[in-house]
């Protein structure tokens, strides 16, 4: 008996302590996960492993594909321009052989910088049309080959990063060495002349009509397409106060909120453009004023050469500050041209938006 109440007064001290552990609910390894992964989570992991690899070789090569693009980009301009600056100062407007052949190989390794390019764009695409169920489809002879391609792409793309910088060190040097004898000094500072007037010309006009008369000319005729809009803005109000279209009143006050909001986004795209006072047709003008200046510096010295030709020599900051004031100026031009073009598309936008508007306006 006396071993029974023991028992139990052990079994009574124990509860509380029982209560006070709460059992978890709905535990994970309560029961069996039924379906067609039970028991392949090695195989599972397996997967997603080979699917974060070949992710991460897929990141590899789009971004191999962009440097092997840009890289063939900058290479192609630098040559163009190597040959134009090799031209300038060479003999019979010829380049010396020491551009022309850095220029050859800045070519060759452009044109393979961009084959490479081709090929692993080609072979990402073939790539990513295998990369379904953890990327099964894709072998290990297909990773392998991602890997080769991708770091083949990188060394044509740094190729034709050397090549680039060869070639512009090349023009350089020719550049420097004619600068040092009145009739290369000579040459140069004509044909950097020759380059601004061109350029200024082609902005400025007279003949044909340069460039900043044109896009003139494009803002008003927004601004015409602007003033007819307001007014189409202001009948559509009209109709939609009207006490005949009272039900349809949100209709018409929403046509009137589209053909206004598209008027918004030409307006701001005409302010981008400006005029000669503002915008990107004002930043046009001043780079463009810069360069005349230093064009005008520049033909003072040729001027003086035709009596004394040392004059040119001596003048190499001269060249370069007129040829930084064409890049500027080239620079400020495109920037503008690329603000034309968005004009136009919202000029595009709001035509296309009155037209539908005005053509619901006239069957009301």
């Amino acid at each position: 008996m006396a071993r029974t109440a023991a028992v139990l007064l052990a079994c009574l001290m124990a509860m509380p302590a029982l209560a006070l552990v709460k059992p978890k609910e709905n535990p994970a390894n309560s029961k069996t996960i039924e379906g067609k992964d039970c028991g392949n989570v090695k195989s599972i992991i397996g997967k997603w492993a080979k699917s974060k690899k070949v992710g991460e070789l897929a990141g590899n090569a789009k971004a191999a594909i962009d440097s092997a693009k840009q890289a063939s980009t900058n290479a192609d301009a630098a040559v163009k321009a190597a040959e134009a600056l090799g031209k300038k100062v060479g003999q019979d407007g010829k380049a010396p052989s020491s551009v022309t052949d850095a220029a050859k190989v800045a070519t060759a390794a452009s044109t393979a910088a961009t084959k490479a390019a081709i090929g692993l764009k080609t072979l990402t695409s073939t790539f990513k049309g295998k990369f379904d169920d953890f990327a099964k489809a894709v072998s290990n002879d297909d990773i392998v080959k991602m890997e080769k391609d991708t770091i083949a792409a990188n060394d044509a793309a740094q190729d034709a990063v050397d090549a680039t910088e060869r070639v512009v060190e090349k023009a350089e040097e020719a550049k420097a060495a004619a600068m040092k004898n009145t009739a290369g000094a000579l040459a140069l500072i004509k044909a950097q002349i020759t380059a601004s007037a061109e350029l200024s010309t082609k902005i400025m006009g007279p003949t044909p009509v340069g460039i900043i008369q044109k896009t003139g000319f494009a803002v008003k005729d927004l601004d015409t397409i602007i003033g007819k809009s307001e007014k189409l803005v202001a009948k559509l109000d009209k109709k939609a106060n009207a006490k005949d279209t009272k039900e349809q009143k949100p209709v018409w006050e929403s046509y009137s909120d589209a053909v206004t909001n598209a008027q918004k986004a030409a307006e701001d795209a005409r302010d981008a453009v400006g005029d000669d006072s503002k915008g990107a047709i004002k930043d046009v003008i001043t780079a463009h004023d810069a360069m005349k200046k230093e064009e005008e510096s520049l033909q003072k010295v040729a001027d003086a050469a035709q009596s004394s030709q040392s004059a040119a020599l001596g003048q190499a900051e001269a060249v370069a500050a007129a040829e930084a004031a064409v890049r500027e100026t080239e620079e400020k031009l495109s920037t503008m041209m690329g603000k034309v073009m968005s004009m136009k598309k919202t000029e595009e936008s709001l035509v296309a938006e009155m037209k539908d508007r005005s053509d619901r306006l006239g069957n009301a």
